[in-house]
């Protein structure tokens, strides 16, 4: 009854995506659709589940192929709540960052020891969403989204008009 409350739940956000994107569902690939149920269903973080409805309707509103690429449940199943809004904030500031002050921020914001953060980082490297680019100066190496997690973060975004 858990991963059915769960899932219906981001149901109900995909409609409210696919609604407001003026854009009717089609039916998604199986090889997609069940991981996705999956992931779903599993889920208890409100921002992670609202990340599996824009998976979701992304995958039903077909407008690109990659909207249904195969290993977007797996990634998303794979990354925890602070990794997920790393991602955001890194799309919000551009898709780049210097990495010491992102940091920094992120562990006050997040009350979390750097090194948590560090190893959100490299399990977003793992995953290839984003990379590391040559230092801003001596001391200011920079983390930069991928064009990979770009499309990710689209895709989990939920379909748009731009789309």
């Amino acid at each position: 009854m858990y991963r059915l409350k769960n899932f219906i739940s981001v149901l109900a956000k995909t409609e409210e995506l696919l609604h407001a994107a003026s854009i009717d569902a089609q039916v998604v690939p199986l090889r997609t659709m069940l991981p996705i149920i999956d992931g779903a269903s599993l889920e208890d973080d409100k921002g992670l589940a609202r990340k599996w409805a824009g998976l979701l309707a992304s995958a039903a509103a077909a407008m690109e192929p990659w909207a249904t690429h195969p290993s977007f449940p797996r990634i998303l199943s794979e990354i925890t709540p602070h990794e997920a809004i790393m991602l955001d904030r890194l799309l919000e500031a551009g898709g780049e960052a210097a990495w010491p002050p992102l940091r920094e921020q992120l562990a006050k914001d997040f009350a979390c020891p750097e090194d948590s953060i560090k190893a959100a980082h490299w399990n977003l490297f793992r995953l290839g969403l984003w990379m590391n680019t040559a230092a801003q100066g001596p001391s200011q190496p920079v983390v930069k989204l991928t064009q990979f997690g770009r499309v990710f973060l689209a895709v989990t975004h939920g379909p748009q008009n731009a789309l």
